[in-house]
């Protein structure tokens, strides 16, 4: 499985979804395991909850992981990209970005 569990938005379209999947991501959609139109907090909290990176392009989902960091509430991520911009690279960007991280944590340890 390449990179790490994702939940995208009720918004996230099949394709893109049927893209990572084809690249060997684990992909969950929002519309498969809730109603259209489930506030997309409650998608966040269940995409932490499931330990997934949350995907979405709505600029107000924007605003939750920033309200979460000042409560203190733990989250393992949120993938955002403006519409008509390529979520598969952005994502892939992040994984990149992660794995690095945490190789300078292995070896600062």
């Amino acid at each position: 499985m390449a990179g790490f569990p994702l939940l995208t938005d009720n918004h996230g379209r099949q394709q893109i979804v049927e893209g990572l999947r084809v690249r060997d991501w684990d992909v969950v959609r929002a519309i498969d395991i809730f109603r259209e139109g489930t506030d997309d907090e409650v998608l966040f909290e269940y995409a932490s909850k499931q330990g997934r990176v949350f995907v979405s392009s709505d600029e107000p989902a924007q605003e939750i992981p920033k309200r979460w960091l000042g409560d203190g509430r733990v989250f393992h991520g949120m993938v955002c990209w403006p519409l008509g911009g390529s979520v598969t690279i952005k994502i892939e960007q992040h994984e990149r970005a992660v794995a690095g991280r945490r190789a300078r944590l292995r070896k600062a340890g």
